[in-house]
């Protein structure tokens, strides 16, 4: 439950377990989760296998483009958004990843081509650096893994604190004391 100490502030009853919960919740998770989601359509143009049979090949094409764009921004987000919580032994391996991105970020211009067809404008895709920086982008989704669960913003090492047993061992020590 929070209490409100105006409308903008919101003040947490049980601390800033839950600040913490909801920036990983948000700020992470729901990135790395819209990261699978934009790998696969950049690679088949739909999430949905059902979808494939059903969406033609001009949209799939646009989505695979949106969904690589996408894809960048995720793992660019994902990065800026930890980067104060990574080990100092990974934050190297954290700006590499992003060096690499800067460097993606300039060839991406390069996977998206237009063409002119019977007068209308087509987008197609030139597959061979469509493919490299896909491989890339998938790799450095891979690798984020590592430095993220280290930073205890996947799995926590530690025990999960449970309420009950505080109290009870609280409760305990108070009835011991002489």
């Amino acid at each position: 439950m929070f209490k409100k100490n105006n409308y903008f502030d919101p003040v947490s009853e049980t601390g800033n377990w839950n600040v913490a919960a909801d920036f990983v919740k948000y700020k992470i998770m729901k990135l790395l989760y819209e990261c699978d989601q934009y790998q696969m359509i950049s690679i088949f143009g739909t999430s949905e296998m059902i979808a494939e049979f059903i969406t033609n090949n001009e949209m799939k094409t646009i989505a695979r483009l949106n969904s690589i764009k996408r894809l960048f921004e995720n793992l660019k987000l994902i990065i800026e958004n930890t980067h104060f919580a990574i080990r100092k032994a990974d934050k190297i391996k954290f700006d590499e990843y992003y060096k690499t991105l800067e460097r993606i970020e300039n060839l991406m211009p390069m996977i998206e081509q237009i063409k002119i067809v019977d007068g209308r404008k087509k987008i197609d895709i030139n597959e061979d650096a469509f493919k490299g920086l896909l491989k890339e982008m998938i790799k450095i989704k891979k690798d984020i893994n590592e430095p993220l669960n280290n930073a205890d913003l996947i799995f926590n090492k530690f025990e999960e604190f449970d309420p009950d047993k505080f109290k009870e061992s609280v409760m305990k020590r108070m009835s011991d004391r002489p």
